[in-house]
């Protein structure tokens, strides 16, 4: 367990500057998405992405298509978030949190999930560091927050749609 708590701390997600910017094949995806993610998953990092998932993913629309088979950079952050997103919530629910704002190119998206993701590290280590935590606790937890998110995107969709009659006119 200490180990984990460890990774937890030590763990930074990549700043966006330095996600490549040159154009990646399938194959070196997956092997970037498991080399970001190896210091938090260990081996299980390799069964994070598959080229089907991709394939999946780009044919939904949760990421762009590649141009001449290549990802570039808001592709590839859009893959970092998916991985660790789709672990707590839907495929639907994760494509609708990564696509709050398209207008504005996936950066803002990107940098909010690096600041979560390193409070809530930080908070999960220190409250495991802290307590008798028990995996059952933890996964009552998780289930909770899963509970809550949809129930906030449930919220918005009904916002959004409430407002688009309104729009038109």
């Amino acid at each position: 367990m200490q180990q984990m708590i460890d990774s937890m701390r030590a763990y930074a997600p990549i700043p966006w500057e330095q996600i490549p910017d040159l154009g990646l094949y399938k194959d070196q995806v997956i092997t970037y998405i498991e080399r970001v993610y190896a210091p938090l998953y260990g081996a299980q990092a390799a069964r994070l992405l598959t080229p089907s998932m991709i394939n999946n993913y780009v044919k939904m629309g949760v990421i762009a298509r590649p141009e001449g088979k290549k990802y570039g950079r808001e592709q590839l952050a859009m893959l970092t978030m998916l991985v660790v997103l789709k672990q707590a919530s839907s495929l639907e629910d994760t494509a609708r949190l990564m696509n709050v704002d398209r207008s504005a190119g996936a950066r803002p998206i990107y940098e909010a999930f690096c600041t979560y993701l390193t409070e809530q590290l930080s908070s999960f280590a220190d409250s495991l560091a802290a307590s008798d935590a028990t995996a059952l606790h933890l996964a009552v937890g998780a289930a909770v927050g899963s509970l809550a998110c949809e129930a906030m995107l449930a919220a918005e969709q009904r916002g959004r749609e409430s407002d688009a009659p309104r729009r038109s006119k």
